[in-house]
């Protein structure tokens, strides 16, 4: 996902050294490793994580104590790894292996978790305000987890598929899901949508509109989502994304008689 790059500084003689060795060279997205970081004082990123490992001889020859410290921008992060570290804790998979799945378009984060034989979805949403109105006084994006959960629960209870929950800290974002699998909607090569899949998806809006569906859904016990309508101002609004965010990407030019 970067460039990762290891460095040892216990022959620097000072920061001076450190245009000999290339560091001002590296890439704004490198990951560096740096031990001895004191040799170069003064001259390291504020935002970083500072790792020092100590002796424990009172427990074992070979037992050390980590001390991680996070600076600048990287102290919330640090606060954030250990929140999650927490919850899975909680939900039982303290020392799983995680794995970084892909993303979506959106600031969550997604993990493949497993621990004996178990799987499940770790997803990492931290909360985020609305921002600024998007058209008519709306936003774009939700503000945290709650209609994830909402809508999960609602489908389940009503015989759709989607994913089980099975641990949730609403208020720090943080989700631990059903994993259902990693078959795709597109397959082959080049890629070409699979049409059973596709054809699956139409079937559930069918069903889905063929019901009566309530405009609130619980979330918790003594805490409800009421559902937003999907009117024209909404459709609007993710139409003007094509506009605003993937032309402009694909340097193309929308002159005002098109949009």
């Amino acid at each position: 996902r970067f460039p990762l790059a290891h460095a040892d500084f216990y022959r620097l003689n000072g920061p001076g050294d450190l245009v000999e060795i290339g560091f001002d060279d590296l890439s704004d997205d490198t990951v560096l490793l740096v031990e001895w970081p004191d040799r170069a004082a003064g001259s390291l990123p504020a935002d970083r994580l500072d790792v020092a490992l100590t002796l424990m001889p009172q427990l074992a020859l070979e037992h050390r104590s980590a001390q991680i410290t996070g600076t600048g921008a990287h102290a919330a992060r640090l606060q954030r790894l250990m929140l999650v570290r927490e919850f899975l804790q909680q939900a039982g998979f303290a020392g799983a292996e995680r794995r970084r799945m892909q993303g979506d378009a959106s600031t969550r984060s997604y993990d493949r978790v497993a621990l004996a034989g178990r799987r499940a979805i770790l997803m990492n949403a931290p909360r985020r305000p609305d921002g600024p109105p998007v058209r008519a006084g709306k936003p774009y994006l939700a503000e945290d987890v709650k209609p994830f959960v909402a809508l999960a629960r609602g489908l389940r209870e009503r015989g759709f598929s989607a994913p089980e929950i099975f641990h949730a800290d609403l208020d720090n974002g943080l989700l631990l899901l059903e994993d259902l699998g990693a078959e795709p909607v597109v397959a082959g090569d080049p890629p070409v949508p699979v049409e059973t899949r596709y054809a699956a998806a139409v079937d559930v809006l069918v069903a889905l509109h063929g019901r009566q569906l309530p405009n609130v859904l619980p979330v918790a016990a003594g805490l409800d989502y009421r559902l937003p309508a999907y009117d024209l101002q909404a459709f609007l609004i993710e139409t003007e994304l094509l506009l605003d965010w993937y032309l402009p990407r694909a340097n193309v030019a929308v002159p005002d008689e098109a949009r």
